[in-house]
């Protein structure tokens, strides 16, 4: 991965006693300091430090510390700092001022030194905890950042991307904290007769793969899918699923990892016998009727102590992109599927359009909405006006969650080294790492004639999977949990605020004394 080893630095006296640091580029001298009275900077940016409020700092730009010096005096009010410079071993020579070596001896002090955004990212993904966490303020040294912008814009990109994906992550659990516990403990009873993920991870090697959302582009796909589907294995988000069952197309996996009981509603009055369910363990428990369920193991506290109780035995399809369409893709990808494709992938409103015909979200939209003087047309025209606040990419209507959520599949694909994936691209918005095609373009790369013995393929596949109880045993998993110790930790991971009352309700649940 790059480096920006190649930024060059002199040290200059001035005035203070104290050196300054000065930029060679370009055959320029750029002074990120003041040549004179460098010391001076610490009063310019004095109001910028509130850790009471914020308890958590990011600073972009460093150089030798001097905006930095009232600091010295709340770093124990701190939870969090990380620094963030261009310039390689700009620690060491902190570390020998005479005036700001204390950032570099601080142990609650992090430096981050000619990272790449890619690095940036790991390491705050890793660092900075939005359970403990009340505030995150990112403060900008001007000179810094104007002097070399080609590095600190992607910089902040990435430090954006990762406020923006553990915000989320927080929000949900403030949200849903409470509803994903109470669905991995009823659950829990059913897991020993779910099946691994990993059962059939790799045993579709050599086939094409077609992974379906619930974009509007999918209806235009519809005739040829249906006509073509021997050709390749179907993998559905849920949301799709009524959309292909109602159109004479039965998918051959269906993921499914909401908490949330409306999921449900996708897979209510459609026949989805013989299709292979694909769900975590904090998914609701309604989607375990009907079909062969395919369990996987995700980020959720609960499933990490099975996974370290047992490792490697049930998988996961977790992609942590924080969509069930990015867990899709997870699964076809360790299916062993390719070619792989995508369809409905549409990250915007293409034809004023918000989701497919027969997805739950629009039957429901236009049973309610729709009227004579007011058709589901302009309904749609107009929430997605509302929704989107008039943002568009590439003159396309869109919503900047979709881009975040765009990012994400595209951070997902660039780290599985995902190579031939296509996208059946006819009006919304293109994906890095996926090839814009046709539908045509993507039968060409599958298997001519149909794949012979495609059921049984599928069947041999599901069989030669067992149970998750005849390889785990259940009784040390509720023994782990029946631990107040061990249950109290996964609690307090899993939720906030949790009243002793309802902890006591969910260690009942657990089966705990």
């Amino acid at each position: 991965m790059m480096k920006y080893e190649g930024i060059k630095y002199e040290l200059v006296d001035t005035r203070d006693d104290v050196p300054t640091i000065v930029i060679l580029l370009g055959g320029r001298k750029i002074p990120i300091h003041s040549r004179f009275h460098p010391s001076r900077e610490a009063a310019s940016m004095m109001e910028y430090f509130n850790p009471d409020k914020y308890n958590a700092l990011i600073v972009l730009g460093v150089g030798l510390g001097y905006h930095l010096l009232p600091l010295k005096d709340k770093l124990d009010t701190y939870h969090t700092i990380v620094l963030i410079d261009a310039v390689a071993g700009i620690k060491d020579e902190i570390g020998q001022n005479s005036l700001t070596s204390f950032l570099a001896s601080s142990e609650k002090i992090k430096f981050i030194e000619a990272g790449n955004p890619e690095e940036i990212e790991e390491f705050l993904q890793k660092e900075l905890d939005f359970s403990i966490i009340s505030g995150i303020h990112v403060i900008e040294h001007p000179v810094s950042v104007r002097s070399l912008d080609f590095y600190y814009n992607p910089a902040r990109d990435a430090i954006n991307k990762v406020i923006n994906r553990k915000a989320g992550s927080s929000a949900a659990k403030r949200a849903f904290g409470n509803l994903y516990f109470r669905n991995v403990m009823k659950n829990l009873a059913g897991l020993g007769s779910c099946r691994p993920v990993s059962g059939i991870f790799g045993k579709f090697s050599g086939y094409g793969g077609l992974i379906v959302t619930s974009g509007p582009t999918l209806e235009r796909l519809l005739p040829a899918i249906g006509r073509e589907r021997r050709n390749f294995f179907i993998i559905s988000v849920d949301s799709a699923a009524p959309v292909l069952v109602r159109n004479g197309i039965t998918p051959d996996f269906i993921v499914s990892v909401d908490p949330q009981p409306y999921v449900h509603e996708h897979l209510s009055g459609i026949n989805t016998e013989g299709v292979v369910r694909v769900l975590s363990l904090s998914s609701s428990p309604l989607a375990h009727s009907g079909g062969t369920v395919f369990m996987s193991l995700n980020s959720h506290p609960v499933s990490q102590l099975i996974s370290q109780a047992f490792p490697g035995a049930i998988g996961s399809i977790d992609s942590l992109t924080g969509s069930v369409a990015g867990d899709a893709l997870c699964l076809a990808f360790k299916l062993g599927l390719e070619p792989l494709c995508l369809a409905g992938f549409d990250f915007s409103f293409p034809e004023y359009k918000i989701y497919s015909r027969n997805t739950s979200y629009q039957e429901r939209y236009s049973k309610f909405f729709g009227g004579r003087f007011l058709p589901i047309e302009t309904q749609n025209l107009n929430y997605i006006m509302k929704s989107s606040r008039g943002f568009r990419f590439s003159g396309k209507f869109s919503r900047r969650a979709f881009m975040q959520y765009r990012e994400s599949m595209e951070g997902f694909i660039g780290k599985c080294g995902i190579r031939g994936l296509m996208n059946i691209n006819l009006s919304g918005i293109s994906i890095n790492g996926a090839a814009d095609c046709l539908f045509e373009d993507f039968l060409k790369s599958c298997s001519a004639g149909g794949i012979p013995g495609r059921d049984g393929i599928i069947n041999d596949a599901v069989a030669g999977a067992d149970t998750i109880g005849s390889s785990i045993d259940m009784q040390v998993i509720l023994g782990l949990l029946g631990d107040r110790k061990i249950f109290s930790e996964l609690v307090n991971s899993s939720m906030e605020k949790v009243s002793e009352r309802k902890r006591e309700k969910l260690l009942m649940m657990a089966g705990g004394k």
